[in-house]
């Protein structure tokens, strides 16, 4: 919030510019959240282009740093979306036509299984054709345990329609994934993509 470029600011970026003698990128967003501000920049034509050398991260005292959840989001967003790639070894449109929706059928995890290494780590890319209403639960199950439980959610105050990236660990053994809708959101369509760090 204090970093944040709306005329009533505390001109941050401009004292961080003038002390240093540098150029300062802002993505910070007020009322966004820890992580807001991160995603929007990953997911950004700049840290594309070119990483930058030195990141300034305002974060509240209150607010817990550790915490899995923020990384399980965080950590794929900074690689990015594999898209088109080597480490692509999964994609697929799927209409979502009711509240709970397998991701993956059995074909495609045979497809993804036979591609996988052993120990190698994977990430989902979910890009959703219109904003979700609510949030979703993405939910990985390998038999009848639960290995994953995750809620997938982004500020309305980012403005954009982002994807979403969610960490599914050293070992990708789960035998399904699925996804749990609001109402509101039935009839979307996903672009679920497993990427290869």
């Amino acid at each position: 919030s204090f970093s944040s470029n709306e005329a009533a600011h505390a001109n941050f970026d401009g004292w961080l510019k003038e002390a240093l003698s540098l150029d300062v990128l802002n993505y910070s967003v007020r009322g966004g959240g820890l992580n807001s501000s991160l995603l929007l920049y990953f997911v950004s034509k700049e840290y594309r282009e070119k990483k930058q050398s030195l990141m300034v991260w305002e974060m509240p005292s209150y607010l817990r740093f550790g915490g899995s959840s923020l990384w399980r989001e965080i950590v794929p967003a900074a690689v990015g979306d594999c898209k088109g790639t080597d480490k692509e070894m999964y994609s697929d449109d799927i209409s979502l036509s009711s509240e709970k929706e397998n991701i993956f059928d059995d074909d495609a995890w045979e497809d993804f299984n036979d591609k996988a290494g052993k120990g190698d780590g994977y990430y989902l890319v979910l890009s959703f054709d219109k904003d979700l209403d609510k949030s979703a639960k993405l939910e990985a199950m390998a038999g009848e345990k639960k290995l994953l439980n995750v809620n997938l959610s982004h500020s309305n105050r980012m403005g954009e329609n982002l994807s979403y990236f969610v960490d599914m660990g050293p070992n990708f053994t789960m035998d399904k994934v699925s996804l749990s809708l609001n109402k509101k959101d039935v009839g979307r369509t996903v672009t679920v993509r497993a990427c290869k760090y």
